[in-house]
């Protein structure tokens, strides 16, 4: 990622990003991870940036003794764009759309979601599934407002409840948000994000350097290279924790050796992994 916030305009209140990732529409199984990037959807519970899980629009949640029941308790000043509450029906209609396959929340071993009051959530397992709140951190279980749906259920409108609201939507390329007023949170320090998403790492590269971009996100070695000479520019390069593939080659003879093959898996990081 590269950024020059001291000549761009973010000093203006306005920031500007540009990133690899276009909208590909308002469904949050499409878009979802943008518009949680952004701060303008928010989920039932969020992963601080040591890993651990920390309260979203559930400030707090518990399980049975038996591990088959769940309950939520959601943020009871907690606003959607609109000006309407964040209400436990509310949620319930988001989650059960994010229940269809093939999305996380689907692997769940649900048996029903119910909203014991409006603030609260209570989510039935036919077995324990101790990795419930873990999948209600992922971008496709995002809450919108009722408002946001069309009679048949498609999302239409973009209603969330972060600390950002769209003011303006050209997919594929540009979304522009603005502070929301009526969160609940502590103040945001930069009142405008303007977001583009540009296909080449080149072009992302350019707007950084031209101060056209304040954040310009995934870069290709020759773009990192010509940054590096640019003194006004400021790097970061981040290793993201994930893990895609691993395939062994059983046609190696030293893999024909079971003890080789034990030793391999016994050094496979499966918790930093889970």
């Amino acid at each position: 990622m590269a950024g020059s916030p001291s000549w761009g305009q973010a000093a203006q209140g306005v920031l500007q990003v540009v990133a690899p990732w276009e909208v590909g529409g308002l469904s949050p199984a499409r878009t979802g991870h943008l518009f949680c990037r952004l701060q303008v959807c928010e989920t039932l519970v969020e992963v601080a940036p040591d890993g651990r899980l920390a309260p979203g629009l559930a400030q707090a949640w518990s399980c049975s003794a038996d591990g088959l029941a769940w309950r939520f308790d959601l943020r009871r000043s907690a606003r959607f764009h609109d000006g309407t509450a964040v209400t436990a029906p509310a949620v319930l209609a988001c989650l059960e759309a994010a229940r269809r396959p093939p999305s996380l929340l689907s692997q769940a071993p649900i048996e029903r979601l119910q909203a014991t009051d409006p603030h609260t959530l209570q989510i039935r397992l036919t077995r324990p599934h101790g990795g419930l709140p873990h999948l209600l951190t992922h971008s496709t279980t995002l809450i919108l407002a009722p408002a946001s749906f069309a009679p048949g259920g498609a999302v239409t409108r973009l209603i969330g409840s972060g600390p950002y609201q769209v003011v303006n939507i050209q997919a594929p390329q540009r979304m522009e948000t603005q502070a929301f007023a009526g969160h609940d949170g502590p103040p945001v320090a930069i009142q405008r994000v303007h977001y583009l998403a540009a296909g080449r790492a080149e072009t992302r590269a350019l707007m950084a350097l031209s101060g056209q971009a304040d954040l310009a996100y995934g870069l290709d070695p020759v773009s990192l290279a010509r940054v590096r000479r640019d003194s006004r520019v400021a790097l970061q390069e981040v290793t993201l924790p994930r893990t895609l593939l691993i395939k062994l080659n059983a046609g190696l003879p030293s893999l024909g050796d079971l003890r080789l093959r034990q030793a391999l898996s016994l050094a496979i990081d499966r918790v930093g992994i889970a």
